[in-house]
């Protein structure tokens, strides 16, 4: 029975304590359930990560593309003026002051030279003025100067005919040192006139050019060599055929004889076979031993010879026509 009750007392007591507590308490008030509206989202979208520009940075950039703005709208009207200006009247080309012309057009040049700087003077493209001028035949440089505001100064070297060359038509023409073509063989009047040239380049190209340059320095040159000493063989040849440096062969004057000189001592071998030629002309058989009989006996009744070969000095190639 105590034990019962002690039993009884002690829940008792554990039930008042207990109820104690819960009046101690703080209650927590129930939250409301969310009640979703039918015009909100069910889903509603996550805000956006900010950009990470500022209102000064935006600042900024609107200042500095109004700053270059600026300048190009300056630039452009500095252009502007520029051109109106550089293209007024002012500079609008009324003298042009040739000098050096002998043989050249100056009507021609000057034509060239207005229509070049129809723009004004200010605006002229100086190096396009002169490889204009320089394309003329006659001209070998030309320099040109601008003379503000209203001048053109220009100064022509004109090329100087140095030969007379035959063309693959027969016409002659002469040349200077370059072998460019100057002008037909009447433009020039002289009593002394040196030996034809045949066998230049006619194409255009700079290869063709060169070729020719070639071939007029050996031109010289075999005449001065010719000339070195007396008499003066260059006066019994007609015309010189370089063609071929290796194979350089001339015409006599007056008997239209070919002479094969090779490429070298041309002055020795022309000399063998000039003496060839007037033992011939004497019928001086004993100078023709080394040609066969009949060879000799046609020369003698006048059979006609068609070459001269001296490439061997010492023993000349006299060649028969047919």
């Amino acid at each position: 029975m105590k034990a019962t009750r002690g039993n009884r007392i002690h829940h008792q007591d554990a039930s008042a304590s207990d109820l104690a507590e819960r009046h101690r308490r703080v209650r927590t008030p129930r939250r409301k359930p969310h009640v979703v509206s039918k015009s909100e989202p069910r889903h509603p979208h996550p805000p956006r990560p900010s950009s990470g520009i500022s209102h000064a940075q935006v600042a900024r950039l609107v200042r500095a593309g109004l700053a270059l703005g600026l300048a190009v709208a300056i630039v452009m009207g500095i252009i502007g003026v520029y051109h109106a200006f550089a293209g007024s009247r002012f500079f609008a080309l009324r003298k042009v002051e040739l000098t050096g012309i002998v043989h050249a057009s100056r009507a021609e040049m000057e034509r060239a030279l207005r229509q070049g700087v129809s723009g004004g003077l200010w605006q002229a493209n100086l190096t396009e003025l002169r490889r204009e001028l320089e394309r003329h035949a006659w001209v070998r440089e030309a320099e040109v100067v601008r003379v503000l505001p209203d001048t053109l100064r220009v100064t022509i070297r004109e090329r100087e005919p140095f030969a007379l060359a035959r063309r693959a038509t027969g016409s002659l023409v002469w040349v200077d040192r370059d072998g460019v073509a100057l002008g037909e063989r009447d433009l020039f009047k002289t009593q002394l006139v040196p030996p034809l040239i045949s066998g230049l380049e006619e194409s255009d190209g700079e290869a063709a050019s060169e070729a020719n340059r070639r071939r007029l320095i050996m031109y010289e040159q075999l005449l001065a060599e010719l000339d070195k000493g007396e008499p003066r063989l260059s006066e019994a040849v007609d015309e010189m055929d370089l063609g071929d440096l290796q194979d350089v062969q001339l015409r006599l004057a007056d008997k239209r004889i070919k002479v094969i000189l090779g490429d070298h001592d041309f002055r020795a071998r022309l000399a063998s076979a000039l003496r060839v030629l007037h033992a011939v002309e004497r019928k001086d058989l004993s100078a023709l031993g080394l040609l066969k009989v009949t060879d000799a006996e046609r020369l003698v009744k006048g059979g006609r010879i068609a070459y001269l070969d001296a490439t061997r000095p010492d023993r000349v190639i006299v060649g028969l026509a047919p």
